[in-house]
């Protein structure tokens, strides 16, 4: 089941400042993909990493991204 939500995203270091996002609650899922605009706007840095990404279209797909810790929906 995918739940499409509207919810405030927000940063542990500055959590009175908040963002408006659109999310989708997939239960099949293990991690929180984020866009770098949100990251942005919170004003938050991140660090570059490489995830192993699964798809119904590809399977342990390499993809380049950015890791970034402490975010509060």
């Amino acid at each position: 089941m995918v739940v499409p939500v509207y919810l405030p995203v927000s940063h542990e270091s500055n959590p009175d400042r908040e963002v408006l996002v659109y999310a989708l609650l997939d239960t099949k899922s293990d991690t929180t993909i984020v866009i770098d605009t949100t990251c942005e706007q919170l004003g938050i840095k991140s660090v570059p990493t490489r995830i192993k990404l699964s798809t119904m279209f590809a399977e342990n797909k390499l993809i380049q991204s950015n890791k970034v810790s402490g975010l509060v929906v």
